[in-house]
């Protein structure tokens, strides 16, 4: 009995209660994984759990919007940290970084700047399974690896345990919408509005400069820190090297910014912070350890070649179109051409790949959308919008590669598709015409 003749079935998945797994087993469903990692570093069975990227409703990757636009915040803060200093009492600080964050989103000094979520990606194409280990500081001199098993500080990161979670691959590009609301940047509208000033939101390029200062700061911190601990931090000290070389090279409309998970506290929090000012707020609110002068004491660091190298978070955004933001994942990012044509890209930094051949182009595109597709049993509820994919292909012979793949998950079950067929359910209805309209036989 299929999962959709079953009304049992289809009640318990309404309750609040509901538990995946056990729901699973209980009704012998069989699961066909809809992505598989491949080059793992670590055995299968040290690998229980790990974080997973956000999805959206077809089980493809996206960037929210929100998490890029709450990586700007903290940079664009930056600009107007001065605003925030010389308090002797804390309550007067927080009410006037409150004041200015304002008091909800209507009122947000951000609120002119509108960022939309990115595309959907495959997962199979654009993650992977990244091992982290967490570099901490017992004190201010003694560091090493942190175990959360044990709950103690290693000296050799193969003894600590390490972290799982999917992250893009290096050099993934997706792409977000940006705009501009010139009437709330106004001074007019932004009094109607009741919105503080922002004068870091004025176009594009002042952004870009704000937020590439920022990311020099941070950066320039991140390699000072890295640097005072020896061979084991070596390779984290390098990467920032190489990022605040790029960051100084950047071109005016493009910037670096670090978000996510792996940003940590100075990606996400306070890295606008002086540090005068990040002692007061420290001692106020008891924020990390008194017994290590350094804050924060720890970073994430994904494996590479062996060994813990890679801060996780780092970006570049540069403008794809006038309104579109290109979102560059990874270590090394793909440079620009200068004005006479050749490329800026330094003979350390591999070229940007060759564009691909049509039909290199067409079997990707395929192999993108069969990864997307459902499981046969839930083909139905999502077949209008994979018509309309395949429909806005602009090719036709992938148009049909397609299609050709749709029907085949479609005949998974050729009895109940035949059934539909005759019934002249709605979804075999629709299918059935697209393959008519395509050419596409059904055997």
């Amino acid at each position: 009995m299929s999962l959709q003749d079953n009304p049992q079935a289809i009640n318990e998945m309404g309750r609040g209660e509901f538990d995946l797994p056990k729901f699973v087993r209980d009704y012998k469903i069989s699961v066909k994984p809809s992505y598989v990692f491949t080059n793992v570093t670590s055995e299968p069975k040290d690998i229980r759990r790990f974080l997973r990227f956000l999805k959206n409703a077809h089980g493809q990757a996206y960037v929210p919007g929100s998490s890029l636009k709450g990586a700007l915040r903290t940079g664009l803060l930056e600009l107007n940290a001065s605003r925030f200093s010389n308090w002797t009492e804390f309550k007067d600080f927080s009410d006037n970084v409150r004041r200015y964050k304002s008091k909800d989103p209507h009122h947000d000094f951000l609120r002119p700047l509108h960022l939309s979520d990115s595309e959907g990606m495959s997962p199979q194409q654009t993650l992977e399974l990244t091992e982290i280990k967490f570099f901490n500081l017992s004190i201010a001199d003694q560091a090493g690896w942190k175990d959360f098993s044990s709950k103690q500080t290693k000296t050799d990161f193969q003894q600590a345990a390490s972290v799982f979670v999917e992250s893009l691959k290096i050099g993934t590009q997706v792409h977000i919408q940006v705009g501009l609301d010139e009437l709330l940047l106004s001074e007019s509208g932004r009094k109607a509005a009741e919105l503080p000033q922002a004068g870091s939101l004025a176009n594009y390029s002042t952004i870009a400069q704000v937020l590439n200062q920022h990311a020099l700061r941070m950066a320039t911190a991140e390699k000072a820190f890295f640097a005072q601990y020896g061979e084991k931090t070596v390779p984290a000290a390098n990467f920032y090297k190489d990022l605040l070389s790029r960051i100084t090279k950047s071109a005016d409309d493009e910037f670096y910014v670090r978000m996510a998970w792996g940003s940590g506290w100075r990606g996400m929090t306070g890295n606008w912070l002086s540090g005068q000012e990040l002692e007061k707020v420290r001692k106020k609110t008891n924020l990390g350890k008194k017994f290590c002068p350094v804050f924060p004491k720890s970073r994430r660091l994904a494996m590479q070649d062996g060994v813990p190298a890679l801060p996780l978070g780092w970006i570049q955004v540069r403008p794809a179109e006038r309104t579109l933001f290109r979102i560059i994942a990874g270590s090394s990012f793909p440079e620009r051409e200068s004005s006479s044509g050749t490329p800026t890209t330094p003979r350390s930094i591999p070229a940007p790949a060759p564009k691909q051949d049509p039909e290199a182009e067409r079997m990707e595109a395929v192999a993108t959308f069969k990864s997307s597709l459902p499981q046969p049993d839930a083909l139905a509820g999502h077949i209008d919008s994979l018509l309309q994919t395949i429909r806005a292909k602009e090719d036709e012979q992938t148009r049909k590669l397609c299609c050709q793949a749709l029907l085949e998950l479609a005949q998974a079950n050729k009895k109940k598709f035949k059934s539909a067929v005759k019934d002249q359910k709605a979804w075999a209805v629709k299918l059935t015409k697209l393959c008519s309209e395509l050419g596409v036989a059904m055997i």
